[in-house]
């Protein structure tokens, strides 16, 4: 049998090839559509899954042993398990609903279940829905999401506990001022120097060893029969302890021309007071000078 061409074959080879051509074409087809429908069991599956997992919420089956009470804050037949900790002697309390028996761990949890509720009229399994996605009924029509913040805890739930002030520490610019204020307002007045006034109940007599009016008690202790001698000068009557203090004050005197209270505020600067190694020496809470002055 003669052909035209080098490259024509023989028409049974081009039925062969046309046949195998038709049924490698029908095998693919078929694997293809066995995939879609494995791609489309494995999305219902996990689908169930999804809502198994969002609807799998613990109930009271598992609390059952344990006696339930109303929960007096919340909806009728809402109740509480006082739970016992495996630990400890703690228990936790525990909220149920009243028809799914859902269980929540503290109040804020069934104040937010409890919104669900509202928006759901009522439906427990769909306020459960809405509360594990965290959506709103027009969020989920509109298909969009937002983030769902829990219900602040406040004093309702400790009521019946008394409260009290609470103090709290004062705010810096309070401080500030307070400090500035201490500032403007100058170092505090010396205590006023001693007079005769204290002792006037005891006699007094002249001091011969000063100047002309300068007076000398003898002041009996509190404990004991010893006695303390003090000197006072004439005019203002200031008391003072020993013989130095009294020269000190004559050479203030001498420099405030015999006036006794110009003199006394040279007495009292602690820059005028001072001992021999050039230290000052200061005063007590008398007044007194609280070491011996060598003049």
């Amino acid at each position: 049998m003669k052909f035209e061409t080098a490259t024509d074959e023989p028409p049974e080879k081009n039925e062969k090839k046309k046949k195998s051509k038709q049924t490698k074409t029908e095998t693919t087809a078929a694997t293809k559509t066995e995939k879609k429908k494995s791609k489309q069991t494995t999305t219902t599956k996990a689908s169930a899954a999804k809502t198994k997992t969002t609807l799998d919420h613990p109930t009271g089956k598992e609390d059952a042993h344990i006696t339930a009470q109303p929960a007096k804050q919340f909806p009728a037949e809402w109740t509480v398990r006082h739970i016992p900790r495996s630990n400890s002697n703690r228990t936790d309390a525990w909220y149920y609903s009243p028809k799914e028996d859902y269980r929540f761990r503290n109040a804020g949890d069934v104040k937010r279940f409890l919104q669900k509720l509202d928006e759901v009229n009522g439906d427990e399994k769909a306020a459960l829905l809405l509360y594990k996605k965290g959506k709103t009924t027009t969020e989920k029509n509109t298909g969009a999401t937002a983030k769902t913040t829990r219900d602040h805890p406040t004093g309702k739930e400790d009521a019946h506990i008394p409260s009290q002030p609470a103090k709290h520490k004062e705010a810096p610019e309070k401080i500030e001022k307070k400090k500035k204020s201490k500032q403007t307002k100058g170092t505090p007045k010396a205590r006023p120097h001693p007079t005769g006034k204290e002792d006037a109940h005891i006699p007094s007599q002249p001091d011969t060893q000063f100047p002309p009016g300068w007076t000398v008690r003898r002041i009996p202790r509190p404990k004991g029969k010893q006695r303390d001698t003090r000197y006072y000068s004439p005019i203002e009557d200031y008391k003072f302890k020993t013989k130095k203090e009294v020269k000190l004050f004559l050479q203030k005197l001498d420099e405030a021309n015999g006036d006794e209270k110009a003199a006394l505020v040279l007495f009292k600067k602690k820059d005028d007071v001072k001992m021999k190694d050039g230290k000052t020496t200061p005063q007590d809470e008398d007044g007194y000078l609280s070491s011996p002055i060598t003049v």
